[in-house]
């Protein structure tokens, strides 16, 4: 039997928090973000993904958003969620985040770790 995979849009996603959080937990500390455009009729699309990657300090996001409700309720929703699928992944697999190949050591990561 063949399984469906389910599919989110890009709109589901940035309107029930996934992307924020992607950002902000994730990809703004890197210097990354994902920006979505939304067009006259309402189609959402990835627009670019910015690379700061340069920037010390990364991206934030600016006081007056953090400080939404939508956002604050997203950050808990997402979390609460999160907090859930740790505890299932880790009675079923035995990890959070799958562990990749042969792991890499500190030492080779020392060429990119805090390049200042």
């Amino acid at each position: 039997m063949e399984s469906k995979l389910k599919k989110m849009t890009i709109k589901e996603f940035r309107e029930q928090g996934y992307l924020q959080e992607l950002n902000r937990q994730f990809l703004h500390p890197l210097g990354l973000a994902i920006a979505v455009n939304i067009d006259e009729a309402g189609n959402e699309t990835i627009q670019t993904i910015y690379d700061f990657s340069d920037d010390p300090e990364g991206i934030y996001f600016g006081d007056s958003v953090v400080t939404q409700k939508t956002f604050k309720d997203n950050a808990v929703l997402i979390g609460a969620d999160l907090f859930c699928k740790k505890r299932e992944r880790i009675k079923a697999r035995g990890y959070v985040v799958q562990p990749y190949g042969e792991q890499g050591t500190l030492k080779q990561a020392k060429v990119k770790l805090c390049k200042n």
